[in-house]
């Protein structure tokens, strides 16, 4: 579909944008917007529940990409997905600064490196096509045979809830078994050693999308119950936060592969 007239529906997306980012900065100003970041203190709860939320939908999306660059190998795809890759990264480092140090600007210089990345896939894309005017049709086509969008689609609610609720149950065995081998032991365990498994076996049991809650729903416990200060959505140590990041890197890793292992399993019993 074609839509009229579609200079005017540009400027008025531009348009849309400078209002849009007018109203967040007034906001701001106002003081309407929570505190995201405290200088010398590091993030708060909330900006570090957005940017993990913002590191996992970037990962997702590289992985998609990437996966259908594979199938259907394009230049398009490669540089967008390592770009959203490399965005994913930058993030992940700026959500770990306590202030405008080493590991800050290298995210910041890592999300550049990824926006430059996104052009060079715009300009493969162009000439791919052999025209500026970039069709998504080949996306479209992508999406409708991924198994894994195909299955989502075939699945019934109580077929969903039975998945993700998996997840949920899950980690919270996950974390009573911690809980309980604590009591027996003493402390000193290792912060994700029953968390490890969890999102392995959800995973492989309901695929990537419950994974990626299960690992999620852990990554919150641990940081409210397991590391201190607890009873907050604060980590103080900067080693805590970094062993955070890197499971929750490790979750998502083992969901792809989970997932991968499914689908070639799948494709196995096919006649």
């Amino acid at each position: 579909m074609q839509l009229p007239r579609p200079a005017r529906w540009l400027a008025a997306g531009y348009a849309g944008v400078v209002v849009a980012v007018a109203l967040r900065v007034w906001a701001a100003m106002a003081g309407w917007i929570p505190t995201f970041f405290v200088q010398g203190q590091g993030g708060t709860p909330l900006r570090q529940v957005v940017l993990l939320s913002t590191v996992a939908i970037f990962a997702v999306a590289a992985w998609l990409m990437l996966t259908i660059h594979r199938r259907q190998p394009s230049a398009f795809f490669y540089w967008y997905g390592l770009g959203l890759a490399l965005l994913a990264v930058g993030v992940a480092g700026v959500m770990l600064q306590l202030h405008g140090d080493v590991l800050g600007w290298t995210g910041r210089l890592t999300q550049y490196l990824g926006g430059a990345y996104l052009f060079i896939a715009a300009v493969a894309a162009a000439r791919e096509a052999g025209t500026w005017k970039i069709s998504l049709a080949a996306v479209e086509e992508g999406w409708r045979e991924r198994t894994f969008q195909a299955r989502l689609r075939q699945q019934t609610p109580l077929g969903l809830v039975t998945s993700y609720g998996l997840a949920v149950v899950a980690v919270a065995a996950g974390f009573g078994l911690r809980q309980a081998l604590t009591a027996r032991v003493g402390s000193g365990l290792p912060t994700y050693i029953t968390f490890y498994p969890v999102v392995m076996v959800v995973a492989l049991l309901a695929g990537v999308g419950p994974g990626l809650l299960a690992t999620a729903l852990a990554g919150l416990v641990v940081c409210y119950w397991i590391l201190p200060p607890v009873g907050q959505f604060a980590i103080a140590s900067p080693v805590d936060r970094l062993g955070l990041v890197i499971f929750i890197g490790m979750g998502l890793f083992m969901s792809v592969v989970a997932e991968l292992y499914r689908r070639g399993q799948g494709h196995r019993v096919q006649p």
